[in-house]
C-alpha cells in the first residue's frame, strides 16, 4: 500500500494535475486578497504583470509530485572595466540552498538553515537539477497574470465597489468592534427596547464617545425617547451624563420621568426662543 501511494504521487492523473493547477491559482489569489490595499502593493502586482507580460518574468508550478526543496540560483552577468572591455570570472555564479521559503517570515522570522553554495562544480550541478524538474513542470504564466489582473490592485473599479467600500468605513467599528463596549446595563429602560433601539443606543453611545455628541432621528412612534433615556442613563453608570450644561431642566429629574413612565412634555424656552402659544388645533400633552 505504501509503494502505491508512493507511485500515485510521483504519477498523478491528469485531472490530479489541473487540481494542483487550481489550487495554486487559489492561493495566489487568497495571498494577493490578505495584501495591504496601499500605493506600494498595487505598484508590486502591477510590476510583476508588466514583467510575465514583457517575458521577463516566467512562472511554472511542479505537479508531478511533492516538491519541498528551496534553491535560489543566481547566473553572474558580464562585468566590464573602466574601459569597457570584458572582465573575465572565475565562477559562473552562486546559489543558496535551504530551508527557507522566499517569504517574510521564511527570510526574517522563522528559524532556518539555508547554506551559501559556490563552485563552478556544483553551480552547473543544482542548474542541472533546476532544468530537469523545470522541463516536468506546468506552465503557470498565465494563470497567475489572470489572478492578479483580477485582482484589487488592477481590475476596474465599479460604482457600486466604491459604495459599498465607503459604506464598510463608516460602519467598520459596528462590524469588527469588540462585544465589551457593546453591552447595555440591565435596567427598566433597556429591558423596554427593542431589538433595534438598542442597535441605536449602542451607536450612539459610540458616535458620542468618538465625537462628544449624536443626534437620534427616526419617524414618528419609534421610541425615540425610549432610546435617548437609555443613552442618558448608560453614560450616567459609566461615565458621565452627555446632556449638555445650558440644556433647561434637571437631567436626573427628567431620566426619573422617563423611567417612571416616559412621560411626554412640552419643552419650556431654549436659549430665548419663546414657548409656542397652543392653537385651536394645538391639543393639550397631558402626560401618559
Amino acid at each position: 500500500m505504501v509503494a502505491d501511494a508512493a507511485e500515485a504521487e510521483r504519477f498523478p492523473k491528469r485531472g490530479e494535475i489541473k487540481q494542483m493547477a487550481a489550487e495554486t491559482a487559489a492561493g495566489v489569489r487568497a495571498g494577493i486578497e490578505r495584501m495591504d490595499q496601499t500605493d506600494e502593493d498595487e505598484a508590486l502586482v502591477r510590476t510583476l504583470v508588466a514583467m510575465i507580460e514583457e517575458k521577463r518574468l516566467h512562472v511554472r508550478v511542479y505537479t508531478k509530485e511533492r516538491l519541498h526543496a528551496k534553491a535560489y540560483i543566481f547566473d553572474y552577468g558580464a562585468v566590464f572595466n573602466q574601459n569597457g572591455k570584458a572582465v573575465e570570472r572565475h565562477e559562473e555564479g552562486i546559489a543558496v540552498v535551504g530551508s527557507s521559503n522566499l517569504t517574510l517570515a521564511g527570510v526574517t522570522h522563522n528559524t532556518e538553515l539555508n547554506v551559501v553554495v559556490q563552485g563552478n562544480a556544483n553551480h552547473a550541478e543544482l542548474v542541472r537539477w533546476f532544468e530537469d524538474l523545470w522541463q516536468e513542470a506546468q506552465e503557470f504564466d498565465e494563470a497567475l497574470m489572470q489572478e492578479m489582473k483580477a485582482s484589487w490592485a488592477i481590475a476596474p473599479v465599479r460604482p457600486y465597489d466604491v459604495y459599498m467600500k465607503t459604506l464598510y468605513a463608516l460602519v467598520r467599528d459596528r462590524i469588527e468592534g469588540g462585544e465589551d463596549r457593546d453591552l447595555l446595563w440591565d435596567d427598566d429602560i433597556t429591558r423596554q427596547l427593542a431589538d433595534f433601539q438598542q442597535v441605536a443606543v449602542k451607536q450612539a453611545v459610540q458616535i458620542i464617545r468618538d465625537y462628544g455628541g449624536a443626534f437620534v432621528s427616526d419617524v414618528v412612534g419609534l421610541g425615540k425617547s425610549y432610546i435617548g433615556a437609555a443613552i442618558v442613563k448608560h453614560f450616567e453608570r459609566t461615565e458621565h451624563s452627555p446632556a449638555p450644561d445650558h440644556l433647561p431642566g434637571d437631567a436626573d429629574r427628567d431620566v426619573g420621568a422617563l423611567q417612571r413612565g416616559l412621560s411626554a412634555q412640552r419643552p419650556g424656552p431654549v436659549d430665548g426662543i419663546p414657548p409656542l402659544e397652543p392653537g385651536p388645533a394645538d391639543p393639550e400633552v397631558r402626560p401618559h
